[in-house]
């Protein structure tokens, strides 16, 4: 099995690809508020220099009995830039990106394998009192394009490659 970490990266880039992420504390505070089933997995960014805000931490808080409440999956990530990079997390968005919501597939799309993972991850988490397990990212490497081959139903795919903070778009014609 591969490391959860790489399954978060999978997981993120695929939902990245379908338009299924939702960046930000505020921003997905909203989603799941309004309309929670559709939200299937949370990730909480936390960096040093903001272990010691309070109002995060009280947020922090609150999504997590919110994700606890509702059976949503929920982890924590320790690098927040990384996380934004691999989100694909606009300039705006950046200094907030300590919240990312996956929301579900559309009725009758498929299910995404890294996601599936992550889920069992979780569960097994759980069962070992770890309620709210700490994954490493990797880094976004070029190997990050045949990750996303077999998990988005398109019939051009587009593939965002980040460097040095610059994202690069390579296109697949005729992927199906």
């Amino acid at each position: 099995m591969q490391s959860p970490g790489k399954s978060l990266r999978e997981a993120l880039l695929c939902a990245q690809s379908e338009d299924r992420l939702t960046v930000g504390v505020y921003e997905s505070a909203k989603i799941m508020t309004d309309d929670p089933d559709s939200v299937s997995f949370c990730v909480l960014a936390m960096d040093e220099e903001f272990e010691c805000d309070i109002a995060l931490q009280i947020h922090f808080t609150l999504i997590q009995s919110f994700c606890f409440d509702n059976d949503i999956s929920i982890v924590r990530v320790s690098d927040m830039q990384r996380l934004a990079e691999i989100a694909g997390a606009k300039a705006e968005q950046l200094e907030d990106a300590h919240c990312v919501l996956i929301t579900n597939p559309a009725e009758g799309s498929w299910e995404d394998p890294a996601l599936e993972k992550l889920h069992l991850f979780c569960e097994e988490s759980r069962r070992l009192n770890d309620w709210v397990p700490e994954i490493s990212l990797p880094a976004l490497i070029w190997d990050s394009a045949p990750l996303l081959l077999g998990c988005c139903e398109a019939s051009q795919l587009e593939i965002p490659i980040l460097m040095n903070r610059m994202t690069l778009f390579l296109l697949i014609p005729g992927y199906s």
